[in-house]
């Protein structure tokens, strides 16, 4: 719930989530409460818990484990402002399409957009697109086409951009009119020409 809140805007309610997880299965949420407390502009505790989850997994260490750090690191670095790092820090292609592959797919593409790299963004977020089945979150496929949107607005290209927003939108008309990144793609939205 914290990661979908977190994704959507809702950093209150996020942080709040995962401080109230971390008391109950701490090194369970290590990795996703990461995630989470960095989206939401917490990078210093979220590095903290990521050299946590480091330290509590070295000996065995388990299957993923530095695909899992780089991603945990990959995500503060965007919100710390390199999305040059994090691009690097996340595998351009994933093996087998795990269930990381999404969430991948969707920073990248975020970073990408950071840097005004609108083509390598769409190309991210229409992997999310092609895969739909993967994993178990839903909230990644409404997030994609938000993002093509975003990246053909980069581009000049507004009749692709509507497009996208509008499939957006209708993915999520029964939503709540509060959430935050549904009413920052609105008003992206009504300034497109």
């Amino acid at each position: 719930m914290a990661e979908t809140e977190a994704f959507f805007g809702n950093c209150r309610q996020a942080k709040e989530n995962v401080y109230n997880a971390l008391t109950l299965a701490r090194p369970a949420i290590l990795v996703r409460g990461s995630r989470v407390l960095a989206c939401c502009g917490e990078t210093d505790r979220s590095q903290a818990m990521t050299e946590e989850w480091i330290k509590t997994h070295q000996e065995p260490r388990p299957i993923g484990f530095d695909e899992t750090v780089s991603g945990m690191r990959a995500v503060i670095e965007l919100f710390q402002g390199r999305p040059g790092v994090t691009v690097q820090l996340l595998p351009p292609k994933i093996g087998g399409l795990g269930l990381g592959a999404q969430m991948n797919w969707l920073v990248r593409g975020e970073a990408y957009l950071v840097q005004k790299k609108s083509q390598e963004a769409a190309a991210e977020f229409q992997q999310v697109l092609d895969h739909r089945g993967l994993g178990h979150r839903t909230f990644y496929w409404p997030l994609a086409h938000l993002g093509l949107a975003r990246a053909a607005a980069l581009t000049g290209d507004t009749a692709k951009s509507r497009k996208m927003y509008r499939e957006f939108f209708e993915l999520w008309k029964d939503a709540d009119p509060d959430i935050p990144i549904l009413k920052e793609a609105k008003a992206e939205y009504a300034k497109l020409h």
